[in-house]
């Protein structure tokens, strides 16, 4: 892993990794595997450079995703694979907590409503993962990034299905750090108030 850029005025942080091959030890094993995908305003309006083609953040991402599953299950058929999406929900609000569906409001980040879980189950069934990639890709949510609600959601995807036999691991494919947690408006200082629950969530 390599530092490649860091811009301070966008607040990123672009980060070159070289991934080994390791598939051949999952052969033999059975896992559960949720890819949190970060679908936020920066993946969508930055670009990348992949294999030749300029194609957004998430597109690059979402295009790693089904090469990556389609890989672990040629090796493994049994791994079982889920797919979350997270940034902030773009619904709006009435006083009372009732979605707006005409227009005024205002919005609530910092909710469940800021991730989406995209496959039901977790499943090994490849057109099922397929679609919820291409879901993801047409999604619109909202421009900020809530990584805690997102891990909420994936934690739920893996609730009890671990046992000795069988691994659990969460991928979270983002491009930023989280400037809203669950019950924090938008935070644009990148605070601890945000960071913070994170960070606890992933220990």
């Amino acid at each position: 892993k390599s530092l490649i850029e860091c811009n301070t005025n966008e607040k990123t942080i672009d980060i070159g990794l070289t991934v080994r091959n390791t598939a051949e030890s999952l052969e033999n094993k059975d896992a559960n595997i949720v890819l949190l995908i970060d679908v936020s305003n920066s993946m969508v309006q930055n670009q990348v450079e992949l294999n030749g083609e300029t194609v957004t953040r998430k597109e690059a991402v979402l295009r790693s995703a089904q090469t990556l599953t389609d890989k672990l299950l040629d090796v493994n058929p049994d791994i079982q694979i889920g797919i979350v999406e997270f940034s902030t929900d773009t619904n709006f609000y009435d006083d009372e907590g009732n979605i707006v569906e005409d227009g005024g409001g205002y919005t609530r980040p910092g909710t469940d409503n800021d991730a989406r879980i995209l496959t039901d189950t977790l499943t090994n069934n490849r057109d099922t993962i397929s679609q919820a990639l291409a879901t993801a890709s047409n999604d619109v949510m909202g421009a900020q990034t809530n990584i805690e609600v997102g891990l909420d959601a994936a934690y739920s995807l893996l609730e009890g299905t671990a046992s000795e036999d069988v691994e659990n691991y969460i991928i979270t494919l983002t491009d930023g750090v989280p400037n809203v947690a669950r019950g924090t408006g938008i935070d644009p200082e990148y605070s601890a108030e945000t960071s913070t629950p994170t960070k606890n969530k992933l220990e």
